[in-house]
């Protein structure tokens, strides 16, 4: 006699809504991904800080700098952006502009030029790296008026980054996306409270360890992605 089919299987928690959650988390993940593996100028946008350390000159005694600016990629192979560099103890106001390629393996060529507070060249030069983190970072070396070898640079996309006016400038999806993958995220849970017969809304305890395991998750996978 064949087993009996448990009575689950025939609600329209499980015939209709499970799947149905989970084609559209699919949907809305699987976009993400490929833009993730994709080496391509698009890797690259929005508001990036970036920072440049080394030495400057083409003879000794050779001059210690440091800038950090604030940069925007378009996506489209080019960037902009201002803040400051201090070269020997003297600070001042520093624009960039520039193009950028990202070369198949997440290589990355970039030509840079930085203007002083007068609108003037103050270099020019030539930076080689990588695109690492689904394009959350990039680094490498700068070449050009620099001493060859001892300048490095970064773009780093998950610091906090302030606008002109000082504010900080959160790093995150767009309100709508936010609240369509939580609402699609609840639903999935909803329909495992149902198979798994615990009451919704779940009594205190339950929900605060329930609520722990998301927090234990979303960090884990965080530290996991963060780290390969």
């Amino acid at each position: 006699m064949p087993a009996a089919i448990p009575a689950w299987r025939h609600s329209i928690i499980f015939q209709k809504i499970v799947p149905a959650t989970g084609a559209a988390i699919l949907l809305l993940l699987g976009p993400a991904t490929a833009q993730a593996q994709a080496c391509n100028n698009k890797l690259l946008s929005g508001d990036y800080s970036y920072q440049v350390v080394g030495q400057d000159g083409t003879e000794t005694p050779f001059r210690p700098f440091v800038s950090e600016r604030l940069v925007t990629f378009d996506g489209k192979g080019y960037l902009s952006g201002k803040g400051y560099r201090v070269l020997a103890g003297s600070g001042a106001a520093s624009s960039v502009t520039g193009t950028y390629s990202v070369q198949p393996g997440c290589s990355i060529r970039l030509s840079i030029t930085a203007l002083g507070a007068d609108g003037s060249v103050s270099d020019k030069d030539e930076s080689f790296g990588v695109v690492t983190e689904s394009g959350r970072r990039v680094h490498g070396v700068v070449f050009g008026s620099l001493v060859p070898g001892t300048n490095r640079f970064e773009f780093d996309k998950d610091s906090q980054l302030g606008d002109a006016h000082g504010r900080v400038l959160p790093e995150s999806r767009s309100g709508a996306l936010n609240f369509l993958i939580s609402l699609v995220v609840g639903i999935l849970v909803g329909a495992l409270y149902a198979l798994l017969r615990v009451h919704s809304p779940a009594p205190p305890l339950v929900a605060l360890v329930g609520l722990l395991g998301i927090v234990i998750g979303e960090q884990g996978v965080s530290f996991f992605l963060r780290h390969h």
